[in-house]
């Protein structure tokens, strides 16, 4: 499954032609991606704009035939991702979130560490390897995660060489146009032309 991060308020803008242009710079792709937001309070993460037009993200995706889902950060995201149809909803890489795991009938969790990443495949709990920087690299995921990477990956690497070594079960990258500015963008981020010349 290829899991595309379109970030949150911050990357979009809260723009309604914005958003749609990042939806529309899917065509043309031989894989069908899940559109995959960032839902959170300014409470829960007080340094980025939270996303106000996810109702809009979410309909405008549906009618160009993209399933949607986001990463929750707080109880409050996660009771309003809830009202959806998703096709699993993503815990965000903060530990202590774990807890609303047994209030999400389909999960997928972000892990930190080699210890998570295995109390979750014990558990039968979807999870993707996440190293948390901005970017990361190789060396740092195959230190950090060389025997789980099959299972799932948050790739912030700036290379495709995760996914060629491991082709993961859930792949998830960042998103966002050429031009597109602001912390949730960088060498991490995949354009539509870096992921049509892949998938």
């Amino acid at each position: 499954m290829l899991i595309l991060d379109f970030g949150s308020g911050e990357t979009c803008g809260n723009d309604r032609d914005t958003i749609t242009a990042m939806i529309d710079g899917l065509d043309g792709l031989k894989v069908k991606p899940v559109i995959k937001w960032q839902l959170f309070t300014k409470k829960s993460v007080p340094y980025l704009p939270p996303l106000t037009e996810f109702d809009y993200a979410y309909e405008y995706a549906q009618e160009k035939g993209y399933e949607t889902t986001a990463s929750v950060f707080d109880r409050d995201s996660l009771k309003k991702l809830q009202k959806y149809d998703t096709p699993f909803i993503k815990i965000a890489n903060r530990p202590e979130l774990y807890d609303m795991l047994k209030d999400i009938d389909n999960p997928l969790v972000s892990v930190p560490s080699v210890a998570l990443a295995e109390k979750m495949r014990a558990d039968g709990i979807p999870f993707m390897c996440c190293i948390s920087a901005y970017p990361a690299s190789r060396r740092q995921y195959c230190r950090t995660f060389h025997n789980l990477m099959k299972d799932g990956l948050s790739d912030h690497s700036t290379t495709w060489a995760l996914y060629d070594t491991y082709t993961p079960k859930y792949y998830e990258c960042h998103y966002a146009l050429d031009g597109q500015t602001g912390q949730e963008v960088g060498t991490w981020t995949r354009t539509p032309e870096k992921l049509r010349l892949k998938f």
